[in-house]
């Protein structure tokens, strides 16, 4: 018995058929399994497919679940970084137009504060006449502040008619704020620009503060080389505007050691200038008999 079981075990062709069918069922079962793995990913991706429909398409249905908020989330961010890139470019457009000290205002009193890089700020005050910077801030401050690379933002907020003009350092930190009334604020805003005047009425330019412009660069003429040259460079309405009946009027107000000078090329057109107390004391001491009296002279 022993020995019959033993050839076949042995035997060739029974353990070949044997290794063949022991095949088949490996085989069947890795189909199998194949088959139980194609159709799970079938019907996961169908679900997916059904559940993303119901989601967009389905409008009774309520809007919860893991897929929605994955969906919900990445809209929402979308939106929040098309929102901020917008209104970057919003800033950037604003930026852009303003070009002046006389912009800058505008703007701040449209929203009540405009932010403006510091470069973008120097642009401007380099633009404001030499007499006129220290109304915002004095020239060796932003030198300063410039050159040790201290200065990031320049913040200008409007409330009423005041402005408050806020330096920010790199480290958002305060180097320099100030106060501008309005009276200021008009200063800088009008200086070279065209205002009505009517020299018969308006009590600040009285008839003994008013010349000729032929009259007034003749006695301008007898100061020396240096003052003729501020007095040109002050005014510079005069190159366009001068003309056989022009004048030049010198306001009675003193304000932030400046004084108004008017330009006028007609009885109620002018354009409006701001230059230093001493340059005009520097004029009066060439008038001589133009100055009618020793109370206006000293009042100029």
């Amino acid at each position: 018995m022993n020995q019959h079981t033993e050839s076949t075990l042995l035997d060739p062709r029974k353990l070949s058929a044997h290794r063949r069918w022991n095949r088949k069922i490996v085989l069947a079962l890795c189909v199998f399994m194949m088959l139980v793995l194609a159709a799970e990913l079938k019907y996961y991706f169908v679900e997916r497919a059904i559940g993303h429909y119901l989601v967009w398409h389905n409008r009774g249905r309520e809007r919860s679940g893991p897929t929605w908020e994955r969906a919900s989330s990445t809209i929402q961010a979308g939106s929040r970084l098309e929102s901020i890139s917008q209104q970057q470019r919003q800033d950037e457009k604003k930026l852009e137009e303003i070009d002046s000290f006389r912009d800058v205002v505008r703007v701040a009193r449209e929203q009540q504060e405009v932010g403006i890089p510091e470069k973008h700020f120097q642009r401007i005050y380099a633009r404001l006449p030499f007499f006129l910077k220290p109304l915002l801030v004095q020239p060796d401050s932003l030198i300063y502040f410039a050159s040790r690379d201290m200065l990031d933002m320049v913040y200008i907020l409007a409330s009423g008619n005041d402005v408050e003009l806020y330096m920010q350092g790199r480290q958002k930190e305060i180097l320099f704020k100030a106060a501008l009334s309005e009276e200021q604020i008009q200063m800088i805003a009008q200086h070279g620009r065209q205002a009505r005047i009517d020299l018969v009425t308006d009590a600040r330019f009285s008839p003994q503060r008013i010349f000729p412009v032929s009259r007034f660069l003749e006695k301008i003429g007898e100061l020396t080389y240096d003052a003729q040259q501020r007095f040109l460079q002050a005014l510079p309405g005069l190159y366009e505007h001068a003309a056989p009946n022009t004048r030049l009027a010198i306001s009675n107000k003193i304000s932030n050691g400046l004084i108004e000078i008017a330009i006028v090329t007609d009885n109620l057109r002018g354009y409006l200038y701001y230059i230093p107390e001493e340059m005009i004391t520097d004029f009066v001491s060439v008038l001589g008999d133009d100055v009618y009296d020793d109370e206006d002279e000293n009042i100029l």
